[in-house]
């Protein structure tokens, strides 16, 4: 099926919606070809789809285990994790078999390869281990003094974890960096590489009076060695980022119901993030839990939730949306304002006097698009908007990821 054949729709498609499947791990080797792990009672499965997930075929089955990643490092030869041991296929996952038996209790969460042969794994739930082979996963060595939650590969031989340190290897491993500042009560669930320096970081964090969860995204751009934080309080958890450039990523979670926030996208390298439409399951399902995400082309990614359901996109999502105030509710002390509304042109702006008078401004229209931006340094500030056509506008005031929003109308 070529991609031109294909009715692309503007926003994320469900293309599947069993409930009786729990998904773990997406992971597609091109646009149209890719695998899913799952639990459908009582089989753990591994699915492949070959036409951008129009249907989809049971490879491999059985009882006896669970399984949870699934990686590539070429066309034919990809590896699953099993708990106590490792799938592999050479055929472009038609067949699968275990390549040998590890330790009874090993459960990788998390695997990479650098090459067909030299692969890595790492799990942080019911204990610490890291492990590495260079025969296709017949043998291992461990490493039980740490562990970690998420692997991810970024050149040759350069391998990064996270779990409760950040830590970076540019030699396969045989020595090791770590460098992780104090992020609070948060914990990371996953993390993606915009270059060598600059890291998204996303995951679950619990307030200290009320004990509320809260979902976050983190960013550094020293490596590690500092974080900019920003919560959501309407979001309960996040739990899988990808990046497709330098600039562009997507990240994935549960959003407190009925926020329509489970698919968020940047397009400036994490300083700002907008949430996209998404086809519902049902018409009175809570928000899903979209677990994993994976994007094998800039515009093409794939997204899977907990309790049945996957949804793709072919055009990067669609439209982006802005977030209404992600870190604490509106009061009268927080609030900004916008006057004459509706304006001729000319747009007061009064921001709260907690901003300090600086802020980056953007101003969306009706669709979500991105149609000024500018940056502030005084509290009051009076903006030109008659270049906008008539309508309605959004305008999203951030500061030390605080976002503060308030729509207009431009006669």
């Amino acid at each position: 099926m070529a991609f031109a054949s294909l009715d692309i729709k503007a926003q994320w498609e469900l293309i599947e919606s069993d409930t009786d499947y729990q998904f773990y791990s997406v992971f597609f080797i091109n646009d149209s070809t890719g695998f899913i792990t799952g639990y459908i009672n009582p089989y753990n499965v591994i699915r492949k789809t070959t036409d951008y997930g129009n249907s989809w075929s049971t490879v491999y089955q059985e009882e006896a285990t669970q399984f949870y990643d699934v990686f590539f490092p070429s066309d034919s030869i990809g590896y699953v994790s099993a708990y106590g041991n490792m799938l592999k296929t050479i055929d472009s996952g038609t067949t699968w078999f275990y390549v040998n038996n590890l330790d009874d209790w090993t459960q990788f969460r998390s695997i990479v390869f650098q090459d067909n042969d030299v692969g890595f794994g790492c799990f942080a739930d019911g204990g610490a281990e890291f492990a590495k082979t260079t025969d296709g996963g017949v043998s291992w060595s461990h490493d039980y003094t740490y562990g970690g939650r998420e692997l991810l590969k970024l050149g040759d031989c350069e391998i990064r974890m996270i779990s409760g340190n950040y830590r970076k290897s540019e030699n396969c491993w045989e020595s090791f960096e770590s460098n992780f500042a104090d992020i609070g009560q948060r914990t990371i669930s996953n993390f993606s590489l915009l270059n060598e320096s600059s890291i998204l970081a996303c995951g679950q964090g619990i307030t200290d009076d009320t004990w509320q969860n809260f979902g976050f995204i983190v960013k550094s751009v020293d490596d590690g060695q500092s974080w900019t934080i920003r919560d959501f309080d309407n979001i309960y958890a996040f739990r899988s980022i990808v990046n497709v450039n330098e600039t562009t990523a997507f990240c994935v979670g549960q959003a407190y119901s009925p926020n329509p926030y489970s698919f968020l996208k940047t397009i400036d390298a994490g300083e700002s993030w907008y949430y996209q439409a998404y086809d519902l399951m049902c018409d009175i399902c809570a928000s899903p839990e979209i677990r994993d995400i994976y994007c094998p082309s800039e515009y093409v990614c794939y997204a899977v939730r907990g309790f049945g359901g996957i949804w793709r996109t072919l055009n990067g999502g669609g439209e982006m949306y802005p977030l209404p105030v992600s870190v604490k509710e509106q009061d009268s002390e927080s609030e900004l304002f916008l006057y004459p509304v509706p304006t001729d042109g000319l747009l007061q702006l009064n921001l709260p006097p907690a901003f300090g008078g600086t802020a980056n401004i953007k101003v969306f229209d009706s669709v979500g698009q991105l149609v000024f931006t500018t940056k502030v340094f005084e509290t009051n500030v009076e903006m030109d908007m008659s270049h906008l056509a008539s309508g309605c506008y959004t305008l999203q005031s951030i500061n030390n990821y605080e976002v503060l929003t308030k729509s207009f109308i431009k006669r």
